[in-house]
């Protein structure tokens, strides 16, 4: 699983979002049991995330909001855009901090090889 860190009011997660969203209808294209998995962390709650998902189209992301910031305390987080690799017995196996493009050639060879040894 990808987790990502992110807000609506963060210019490099909202720059993130459209790799984020390709790389999960890549992973669903592909069968694979991986899942990108966006927590937003905006205090005005899962309607303001509601109307950005709804803006920029990205509907068949998951949708979460953890206005509070517990889950973000939880992975000490030290700035958004964060992204986490979490392996299938729930441990983190890696860890992005600032925007990346997931839907590009280098993100595509490291989940290959990750793919590779499970």
């Amino acid at each position: 699983m990808l987790l990502n860190f992110w807000a609506t009011w963060c210019i490099p997660c909202v720059k993130e979002m459209p790799a984020l969203l390709k790389l999960s209808q890549r992973w669903q294209a592909e069968g694979r049991a991986a899942a990108v998995l966006p927590i937003s962390l905006d205090r005005a709650g899962l309607a303001k995330v509601q109307e950005f998902y709804a803006q920029h189209g990205l509907s068949s992301l998951p949708l979460r909001n953890d206005k509070g910031g517990a889950a973000g305390r939880a992975f000490a987080l030290r700035g958004l855009p964060t992204s986490i690799l979490i392996d299938a017995k729930g441990r983190e196996i890696g860890r992005f901090e600032g925007d990346a493009p997931w839907d590009g050639p280098e993100a595509a060879a490291l989940f290959k090889a990750l793919f590779s040894e499970t």
